[in-house]
């Protein structure tokens, strides 16, 4: 399979295909389990961390690469984790790998190993950090902001038994929030733009609008 590649403000994580995401198995310096709706809108500063990313020029590269596909409504977050070390050139405790993970109750199922009803735990890109000085940064490693509680998306996903659940199969190019009307008719009369979809906008996404053409005629119409 062909892909492009490209350096961008953001990341996906190593992805270890494995056949079951049945487990919330997390190793790791740190763990928060409380349950949670969305700890994310009283952050004072979003943090985007650049990376590597590969990305797909086109939906069928992104349907196999994923070993699931479902539409799902999203809920509550249940956690996040964070490693972190000493830096000696800050002289200080800082972040070096974190994400955050989100319940979701599927409602289709197109690819996978799960069933209309499953719940399935999502591996989100970002994580919040409080810095010394009092600072909640939400640390972001995707281009995807955290999805919005009980709004149902089209997933692309990639299970990682060892994160204990599903990351996105290619960022960016894996969620998809189930158009309302507005975005109906712009993708309908071919209008759709990259600040109508749920992604960051702080970068110009590659793929993003022809991919999405081709979601809304398979899946959406």
């Amino acid at each position: 399979m062909r892909m492009n590649k490209a350096v961008l403000r953001l990341m996906i994580p190593f992805l270890l295909i494995l056949p079951s995401c049945n487990t919330m198995e997390m190793a790791g310096s740190s763990a928060i389990g409380e349950t949670v709706s969305d700890p994310f809108g009283d952050v004072d500063e979003i943090v985007h961390i650049p990376f590597d990313l590969r990305f797909h020029s086109n939906l069928r590269q992104v349907e196999e690469a994923s070993d699931t596909i479902v539409e799902a409504v999203a809920k509550g977050v249940i956690g996040q984790h964070v490693n972190s070390g000493y830096n000696a050139q800050f002289g200080k405790v800082i972040p070096d790998f974190g994400y955050s993970m989100r319940e979701a109750k599927v409602t289709k199922v197109y690819k996978g190993d799960v069933n209309v009803g499953d719940t399935l735990i999502l591996l989100e890109g970002h994580y919040v950090w409080e810095t010394d000085e009092g600072k909640r940064q939400l640390i972001s490693r995707s281009a995807l902001p955290p999805a919005k509680t009980d709004r149902t998306y089209l997933l692309f996903l990639a299970c990682h038994d060892q994160h204990g659940g599903y990351w996105p199969a290619a960022d960016w190019q894996s969620r998809f929030a189930v158009p309302d009307r507005a975005i109906r008719e712009k993708a309908e009369a071919n209008t759709v733009e990259q600040s109508d979809l749920d992604v960051y906008q702080h970068e110009s996404w590659p793929y993003l609008i022809p991919i999405y053409r081709e979601v809304y005629e398979k899946y959406f119409r």
